[in-house]
């Protein structure tokens, strides 16, 4: 958090920054989203990922699959 806590226990290889409710995480070499309680919102399945949010509007997870 912005003071310095740690508030999930390190169990992914990277993890993006919450933006209301999710976040994205790499596990092993695939892209998925966690909630803000660390559970797996979304399996990690991607080759990218990203969390995106218009003025306005819902966020939405935005994923990257080529294939």
């Amino acid at each position: 958090n912005l003071q310095g806590v740690l508030q999930l226990n390190p169990q992914f290889a990277g993890a993006g920054s919450f933006n209301s409710s999710l976040a994205w995480i790499l596990d092993d070499d695939a892209y998925g989203y966690i909630d803000r309680k660390g559970r797996l919102a979304i399996t990690p399945q991607f080759d990218a990922a990203a969390v995106a949010r218009r003025p306005g509007a819902e966020e939405r997870a935005v994923v990257f699959n080529p294939g």
